[in-house]
């Protein structure tokens, strides 16, 4: 642990010194990644698959608020939806709109988790995510991942069924609705999905802030623990045995990632813990004080020595005392012996 502390006191003071350039690089890569995914699995718009359009979108996204990079991640799967089927599009766009307002109502400027949600989603670790909003926010920035996961879960189930809408020539608007429907909210695992996202962040919430040792370590991992028997549990239930080996390797890799977001957000040195008693005219008050971990990292500075420092004088240039002991140049001259007796001897006198 202490070494991942240096590592944190390392990468907090890179940051700190160039913060600017970090955050826009960290924003620019994961809205890359996330277009980049959307563009991967659903692209049925071929333009906006274009190395081009989702580089010049990055880069945008790199300078303004995460809620612009949450905005354009849902017009692009807007627009390939609307190349799919227009009614697909249309109640996407209804759902985003619900999305927004809880977004803006609730979870403002917490765009990001719901970005990290749908990527780490592709990757198959999602489960890290409720467990760090937990730890770091309030439970109810945990609506930030739902927006984030019921985004990605519309996608992969467009994905898989992509063939019913194509085939659906001639098909009469309304059971295009209908089909539409059934594929954004007739899926049961999206509300199993949530149900376990908010659990574990309101979970991992309470307890991490219960005044137990290690709480923090505790709450993480049943966050993980609840969010496994949950989705597992619900899989069974569905008859769907097939995703619970992703879901096991998905929680089991979580877990220290999970860890690494507890130790870089806070970590309290238990073994130091003092029990505090005190009082004022109206209470008297019992305090537990946990203190923070902190390492020192030394700041190393170099010091360069030129060449022309380091020279030795040349012996011709030496000054040499001479048989007096005096040097050349010295102004101060010693008075002969025989003169300094005469002064003795008039003293006498």
């Amino acid at each position: 642990m202490a070494q991942l502390l240096k590592i944190k006191e390392q990468i907090m003071q890179f940051v700190s010194r160039h913060e600017i350039y970090v955050y826009a690089a960290i924003r620019f890569l994961i809205a890359l990644a996330t277009f980049g995914m959307i563009g991967a699995n659903i692209g049925f718009m071929g333009i906006l698959t274009s190395p081009v359009v989702l580089v010049v979108l990055a880069a945008a996204s790199a300078f303004l608020p995460s809620g612009f990079m949450l905005f354009i991640s849902c017009v692009l799967i807007f627009f390939h939806f609307l190349q799919l089927s227009p009614e697909l599009a249309l109640l996407t766009l209804l759902l985003f709109a619900v999305m927004f307002f809880l977004y803006f109502r609730f979870s403002n400027r917490k765009g990001m988790y719901a970005m990290l949600t749908g990527l780490l989603s592709f990757i198959g670790i999602p489960y890290v995510m409720p467990v760090a909003v937990g730890l770091r926010e309030r439970p109810q920035h945990v609506i930030s991942v739902i927006c984030g996961s019921v985004a990605y879960c519309i996608c992969e189930n467009v994905k898989v069924n992509a063939a019913l809408f194509m085939q659906a020539e001639g098909v009469d608007h309304i059971s295009m609705l209908t089909q539409a429907a059934h594929q954004i909210f007739g899926s049961p695992e999206i509300y199993l999905i949530q149900a376990a996202y908010a659990a574990a962040a309101i979970l991992v919430y309470m307890i991490s802030r219960r005044g137990i040792n290690h709480a923090r370590e505790v709450s993480l991992v049943l966050g993980i623990v609840i969010q496994l028997l949950v989705i597992g549990g619900g899989e069974l239930y569905l008859q769907n045995a097939a995703a619970l080996p992703g879901l096991l390797v998905g929680c089991v890799i979580s877990m220290p990632i999970a860890y690494v977001v507890s130790v870089f957000t806070l970590s309290l040195d238990y073994s130091r813990t003092e029990n505090v008693q005190f009082e004022d005219d109206e209470y008297f008050y019992y305090v537990r004080a946990v203190p923070k971990v902190s390492v020192t990292v030394a700041d190393k500075q170099m010091t360069r020595i030129s060449s022309a420092d380091s020279e030795e004088p040349d012996e011709s240039e030496v000054q040499w005392p001479d048989e007096n002991g005096q040097l050349p140049g010295d102004v101060s001259e010693k008075k002969p012996a025989d003169s300094e007796a005469q002064e003795h001897t008039s003293e006498q006198e």
